[in-house]
């Protein structure tokens, strides 16, 4: 099936992508449990900072990234 071409060239290929997709899903999930969210910490803050720069990469670069593969991958079969 073309979706499973798809995910097959995209585990081969992009398994780092995956992995920092995943850690930057942890890293929003965890303010959800905890009370970070609400400490006045620098450390907070710096938390926070770090979040947002990693989220921006994750749609800017690490999402179109993986959509160019997978354009690539169906114009070349």
């Amino acid at each position: 099936s073309t979706i499973g071409d798809c995910f097959t060239v995209l585990t081969r290929s992009h398994v780092l992508y995956f992995i920092v997709f995943a850690a930057v899903t942890f890293f929003n999930i965890v303010p959800l449990f905890t009370n970070i969210q609400f400490s006045p910490a620098v450390g907070a803050a710096v938390y926070f900072g770090i979040l947002d720069i990693i989220t921006v990469m994750q749609m800017f670069v690490l999402g179109p990234h993986l959509i160019i593969s997978v354009r690539e991958y169906t114009l070349s079969s």
